[in-house]
């Protein structure tokens, strides 16, 4: 799914939805033993008479009539016809996550009774919120905060599309994942179930004696097809949904405030609703209680803005973003909501007593614009109640499908559950998905509801463990980070006031748990049904937890062991300590580029501090007390040294049988000829494992010779191998060929794309600039083609071609500047001013460039092949007063890794890193710059696509600018 800068992340509306019904009218379960209905008194004007609320005495109730019910349809019909004629951008459609529960102010019993959905609990009355906790509210706005942040903070660190399950496998348990990840899948698929109930149910209000059946059913196969074609068929469907449900809030409070002040209506009412008997905190404790339950069940679902973190363009920029804005959207309009129902509409108005499951007359946002005179209101709120069902059925079922997609991804699901359409969609998770939520909403016709209303039970405190679940996943990885040796600077987003925060959050999803049966303790006599019905998730959640544990035999991961994201070092490090730990085999042999030796051991020592490892660098006197004083005694386990010493150090490497040769950035040894790659053939292994993240760079030759130092017996011969793949059919793209060649190198290459490891990296934006030649470099330039002119001009027609690419590496070095050649610098007195920049082109853009990126806070990469070139780039930054850092082949094995710790550093005041093409182009890590400037590119282009993964890799926060 694309977003550009007007987006600002993938549009997930409505929540993940519970509910829990004890008894056959109530969900959420009053904790006031015997609460028994209010009866109307003789002189109320409303009278309950089959279901509906009829209008004897005041005529601001209208009745249903066949106009009426058109006029909603039609409401309906027309937002669907915008919405399938017209193409606008998806855009992040949060705020139709907009809910309403009894907790802020005193109003008592306004909520009194919601449809069966929780889409339904802004814009209707079903059910029974007979309690309040007046200010004490502040503590929801708490827990979905502290949620909202700690999701925000797990999914931008580790984007996935699908569930949080995915981190409770990951920082938990593979069970804990197991089980929580089936228990979002089931409560949401219930929650769709649900929302199907509910659409007949409203549109009964119209048509009474029409079967709700078929509405249902109508209303499935519509956000069935919503989620079948593309993600942004879902994202313009949800933002025309919201649009309706924020247009309706806005326009509410504006009618409230008009109401309360007496410009609509008989009476100004002010703040009269706030001083009657019971308020604020009415029905003290109790009600504290059961409203924070209540009020937890209809945010539940708000953290799952994370799921699709997966599908964003840059989850690192969208997801903090649009969760920082959903919350402050559903805080800023569930309070007015709230506020202006609570003046308006006191606690103990008889209406909020008497609904139906069919009614929407007494719905508290009904009542206020019938107070303000609206006649139609009824029937206005009951079309923005079914596009709100539509919404709340078509985001459940498209947050439904990428759960069970993640299982399936993780092994947790059968295979078949992993196929996507080509449109992205995992058409067998939404069909199963849609054939479950008809299956359930059929079981709601079925005794009375029994079976359906127990369903909803047991899901009902899904939504609370899955909220437990994510932040224990969230304190164990935040342990792990510390305890693994990294800095919370590290982290793109950071949850405010960790861990008390969480610990008070979590003590306080406990008591919403713990609170569901509190009417069973209450009652006489005690209720069992009522208590197994609110406690029969956590025995069910245990038994699937214990039961795949046992099965799979799992275990508790230790913090040092929970896999933070890192790549293809700790892979290789968690086979070097299998291999010691079950086998026994030592030693091994690491090769890497010098610049990656001191990662090598600091991973080492952090992941497997049992392993023994040497470092074998440094000047000749340095090696040798090395070898004598640590390698010749024995006892270590892993030689880990650079390409260089194995040349130098051949006859020590080469008395040992080595367990596993293991190459990082095995491409330096390409070449078959070369000395390195004849030497790692000589020396003694029964293993060999090569790492690189370009085994293909020029010709299939290449890769030949990687895969005849691995198996040399079976790849014996160059010929045979070019004879079994055409190198001109193969790099033309023929689909056969390349086929054919994976399938030959699958059982030899573990292939990890960076994709698999980091879902969404920033993305690398390339800036081709086209430069002029200065004066004195033209002048340069002429000089070298008029000295050779005799080539150019050769009557033979016969080119020298040692001699034309003399000329050509002549004219390539002034291009890159004049001053390269003795001679072409002013002087002596030799100075070092704006003549660097007036004298070449590239310096006169480079100079432009760097002082204005300086001015936007960015760091900068200067790749260049010549180091004469980066001794000019030297005096330039010191001229300018840059602060910068030098790496070159001539560096030593110190001063390169003090030179990359000092950019990499927090805070560090180092602009410009500037480096040799060769030197610095593997192996780095300086993901911590945002541009990368390759002053003169390689001939070979996959030299500089390595030099630009110095910046452009898996920790990367920013988009990376390339400019060539």
């Amino acid at each position: 799914m694309h977003f550009d800068e007007e987006t600002e992340a993938s549009p997930l509306l409505h929540n993940v939805q519970q509910g829990l019904i004890d008894n056959e009218d109530n969900i959420i379960s009053p904790l006031i033993e015997n609460v028994q209905p209010t009866l109307l008194d003789e002189e109320s004007p409303y009278e309950i008479i089959a279901g509906n609320v009829s209008n004897q005495d005041d005529p601001t109730l209208p009745c249903f009539t066949f106009r009426s019910c058109t006029l909603g349809i039609l409401f309906t019909c027309i937002v669907a016809f915008i919405n399938q004629f017209f193409s606008f951008r998806t855009m992040p459609i949060f705020l139709g996550m907009i809910v309403v529960q009894l907790l802020s102010y005193p109003m008592g019993k306004v909520m009194a009774s919601l449809l069966p959905s929780r889409t339904f609990m802004l814009f209707s009355g079903r059910w029974r919120f007979t309690l309040n906790p007046g200010p004490f509210s502040i503590k929801e706005h708490c827990i979905i905060s502290t949620m909202a942040n700690t999701a925000t903070e797990l999914a931008t660190q580790y984007p996935i599309s699908g569930s949080f399950s995915t981190y409770g496998s990951r920082f938990v348990d593979e069970a804990f994942g197991f089980a929580l990840g089936y228990n979002y899948y089931f409560a949401a698929v219930t929650a769709i179930a649900s929302e199907l109930v509910a659409a007949g149910i409203i549109v009964q209000l119209w048509l009474p004696h029409f079967p709700t059946i078929i509405w249902s059913l109508l209303g499935m196969i519509i956000i069935f097809v919503l989620n079948a074609f593309t993600v942004k068929s879902y994202g313009e469907a949800e933002y025309w949904f919201a649009m309706i449900k924020v247009l309706t809030v806005i326009i509410f409070i504006i009618v409230g405030l008009l109401v309360d002040i007496g410009v609509l209506g008989d009476v100004k009412i002010g703040f009269h609703n706030w001083k009657i008997d019971g308020a604020p905190f009415y029905r003290g404790i109790g009600g504290i209680v059961t409203s924070s339950i209540a009020s937890a069940f209809a945010f539940g679902g708000t953290e799952t803005v994370g799921i699709t973190a997966g599908e964003s363009e840059n989850p690192r920029r969208d997801v903090p973003r649009a969760m920082n804005g959903t919350i402050w959207r559903i805080i800023l309009f569930f309070v007015g909501s709230i506020l202006i129902m609570g003046l308006v509409i006191p606690y103990n108005d008889p209406s909020l007593d008497h609904n139906d499951v069919k009614n929407v007359a007494v719905s508290p946002f009904t009542l206020v614009f019938v107070r303000s005179g609206l006649k139609p209101a009824v029937h206005i709120m009951n079309a923005i109640i079914l596009t709100t069902i539509l919404s709340a059925g078509n985001s459940a079922l498209y947050v439904c499908t990428r759960i069970l997609y993640s299982l399936a991804k993780e092994g947790k699901a059968p295979k078949q559950f992993t196929y996507v359409t080509r449109h992205g969609i995992p058409i067998w998770c939404l069909i199963l998905t849609a054939f479950l939520s008809t299956i359930l909403f059929g079981l709601s016709f079925i005794g009375n509801q029994i079976i359906y209303r127990w369903l909803v039970n047991i899901t009902g405190v899904m939504g609370f463990i899955a909220w437990l679940g994510i932040l224990l996943s969230h304190w164990r990885f935040r342990r792990a980070f510390i305890v693994q040796g990294y800095s919370l600077n590290d982290l793109v987003y950071k949850t405010s006031f960790f861990p008390v925060r969480s610990i008070v959050t979590s003590l306080l999803i406990c008591i919403f748990i713990l609170g569901q049966g509190y009417s069973a303790f209450t009652t006489h006599p005690f209720n069992f049904s009522t208590f197994l019905a609110a406690y029969i998730t956590i025995p069910v959640f245990l038994i699937i937890f214990l039961v795949y544990k046992f099965v799979k035999k799992t275990r508790f991961v230790p913090l040092r062991e929970i896999d933070l994201g890192l790549g293809k070092t700790l892979q290789t490090i968690s086979l070097v300590g299998y291999m010691k730990l079950c086998r026994k085999s030592v030693p091994h042999l690491v090769i890497s580029p010098k610049s990656t030796l001191r990662n090598w051991m600091n991973e080492l020592r952090r992941w497997v501090p049992s392993l023994n490892s040497v470092c074998l660098i440094g000047s000749q006197d340095e090696r040798s007390r090395i070898i004598q004083e640590e390698i010749e005694p024995g006892g270590w386990d892993v030689v880990v040294t650079s390409y260089e010493i194995v040349l130098r150090e051949s006859t020590i490497l080469k008395k040992y049988n080595w367990c596993y040769v293991i190459i990082d950035e095995a491409h330096r040894i390409k070449n078959e000829q070369s000395k390195l790659s004849k030497m790692v053939r000589l020396l003694k292994s029964r293993n060999r494992l090569l790492i690189t993240g370009t085994p293909l760079q020029n010709n299939l030759h290449e890769l030949w010779a990687l895969l005849n130092f691995l198996l040399p017996d079976v790849f014996d011969s160059a010929d045979d191998f070019n004879a079994w793949f055409d190198t001109q059919k193969c790099l033309a793209d023929d689909k056969d060929l390349v086929t054919r060649l994976h399938g030959i190198l699958k059982p030899f290459l573990l292939r990890r794309l960076k994709s698999d490891v980091e879902k969404k990296l920033p993305p690398k934006i390339e800036t081709k600039l086209y430069v002029g030649l200065a004066p004195l470099q033209r002048q340069w330039y002429t000089k070298i083609l008029m000295k050779d002119i005799d080539i150019l001009n050769s009557a033979s027609g016969k080119l020298d071609k040692i001699r034309l690419l003399n000329i050509l590496m002549q004219l390539r070095k002034c291009a890159n500047h004049p001053y390269i050649f003795d001679g072409a610098e002013p002087g002596p007195p030799y100075t070092t001013d704006k003549h660097l920049v007036d004298n070449c082109g590239k310096m006169i853009i480079l100079d432009k460039l760097l002082i204005k990126l300086k001015e936007q806070g960015s760091r900068i990469l200067i790749f260049s092949q010549m180091t004469r070139m980066l001794d000019i780039l030297e005096d330039y930054c010191i001229w300018r007063n840059f602060e910068y850092c030098r790496l070159d082949g001539q560096t030593s094995h110190e001063d390169r890794q003090a030179s990359i710790d000092a950019y990499n550093s927090p805070n560090s005041t180092k602009f410009v890193f500037m480096l040799s093409t060769r030197a610095g182009g593997l192996g780095i890590n300086l993901a911590t710059a945002d541009v990368v400037v390759l002053y003169d590119s390689d001939w070979n282009p996959q030299v500089d696509l390595q030099a630009t993964d110095r910046a452009h890799r898996i920790g990367q926060t920013k988009t990376v600018n390339i400019i060539n």
